[in-house]
């Protein structure tokens, strides 16, 4: 999943707000061994995180469109990758020294359009919120079996997810074997042909200044945002055959997909790719994310 470069859009009912421009980016520093300063690796601007996988809760409709308004629950989980600079050089890259990362995510988006774009579904979702988290573990997280990302607690960084939005597109005549990586890990499980992304804003709430040093939510207000790319088949890495249903249970959810993912479901699952960064926002730039989401909450109310 890619926590995008601060220029993430917020979308709000259909309603597109710019929200990196009034935000200052942030260099901070990473201690991949939890010790604080010391030892600490300075001039980091990014938490690539390794490809991993998304589950969508009846996210199905045997193929046809979704209706509007549909609630839609999502549940992420990858392992970092690598801690990158401005220039894209890598700092840190995960199980160096024995340290290990992994992220999981779980939010709500509803169907804001679902219809029939030539061979395809095109759908477009609002993004309501949910929470994120990054855990330090002893071992990389299992990608097939979908278990060992989540952790107790707030982890080493956690936050609140305020809004968003996300599109996907896929045609359920064009199959494909689900796993694609390797071997067939899934016994021949077929899935439509699909392609989309998320953008994600959140706010941190908590982090560990063992790891992040200069990352305080208590002397400054620090935004994360999130751009995902939502792909199936999975050619990167296994399909995850588990999810977590918080950021504190560990695989406690079937991925429960069918015989075809994207048509029986009830859920769907795909392959997806991010990173993430940081921003101070300027005075003012809460507000326009207040207004979004107060115009979000609007329409809803008009839509039900």
């Amino acid at each position: 999943m890619k926590i995008s470069r601060l220029s993430s859009l917020l979308a709000a009912a259909g309603l597109f707000v710019t929200v990196g421009a009034a935000q200052a980016t942030v260099t901070f520093s990473f201690n991949p061994n939890g010790t604080g300063a010391v030892g600490a690796i300075a001039g980091a601007t990014t938490l690539d995180q390794a490809v991993g996988s998304t589950l969508a809760l009846n996210a199905t409709n045997f193929g046809r469109p979704l209706a509007v308004g549909t609630q839609i629950t999502d549940y992420y989980q990858a392992n970092l990758a690598i801690v990158q600079d401005e220039n894209g050089d890598i700092l840190f890259s995960n199980g160096g020294s024995g340290k290990f990362f992994t992220f999981v995510a779980t939010f709500t988006e509803y169907v804001t359009s679902s219809v029939i774009d030539g061979a395809g579904v095109k759908t477009t979702f609002g993004i309501t919120g949910g929470t994120f988290k990054m855990c330090a573990q002893t071992a990389s997280g299992n990608n097939l079996a979908g278990t060992g990302f989540a952790c107790a607690g707030n982890g080493i960084l956690s936050g609140t997810i305020k809004g968003g939005n996300a599109t996907q597109t896929s045609f359920p005549s064009s199959l494909q074997p689900l796993d694609r990586f390797g071997a067939d890990n899934w016994g021949g499980t077929q899935t439509v042909t699909s392609a989309g992304a998320a953008s994600l804003l959140a706010q941190l709430d908590f982090v560990d200044a063992g790891y992040f040093p200069d990352l305080n939510v208590n002397t400054q207000l620090t935004l994360a945002s999130v751009n995902s790319s939502l792909i199936s088949p999975y050619d990167q890495v296994n399909p995850s055959r588990q999810f977590s249903s918080n950021t504190i249970a560990n695989g406690d959810v079937a991925a429960n997909v069918g015989a075809i993912n994207g048509v029986t479901g009830p859920n769907f699952i795909f392959q997806s790719d991010a990173n993430s960064s940081f921003a101070i926002p300027e005075p003012g730039s809460l507000a326009i994310v207040g207004v979004a989401l107060a115009g979000l909450a609007l329409v809803r109310r008009r839509k039900a």
